[in-house]
């Protein structure tokens, strides 16, 4: 995972020098959408890093985070924290 979020911030570095040259050139609206797809490429870097440090968090706890989880059934003990919260 960790190489696969390298390399889309090396894109990403790219695009923007990309992006840059083509404002640069008065070529906006392409640009426009190069950004809107850069935006796109961090809003899953920034998914994967989330998923990197859940997955860490949640191994940490090795089977004591399952056997949290499968006492109270998949997703229970959320449901339970929010019924008493309302």
């Amino acid at each position: 995972m960790r190489t696969l979020q390298d390399k889309k911030h090396a894109l990403a570095k790219k695009a923007r020098r990309d992006i840059a040259d083509l404002v640069g050139k008065g070529r906006t609206e392409t640009a426009k959408l190069r950004v809107e797809g850069l935006i796109q490429d961090d809003i899953y870097v920034e998914l994967l890093e989330l998923l990197e440090v859940s997955w860490r968090t949640w191994s940490s706890h090795g089977r004591r985070g399952v056997a949290m989880i499968g006492a109270s059934g998949p997703g229970g003990g959320y449901r339970n924290q929010l019924a008493r919260c309302s």
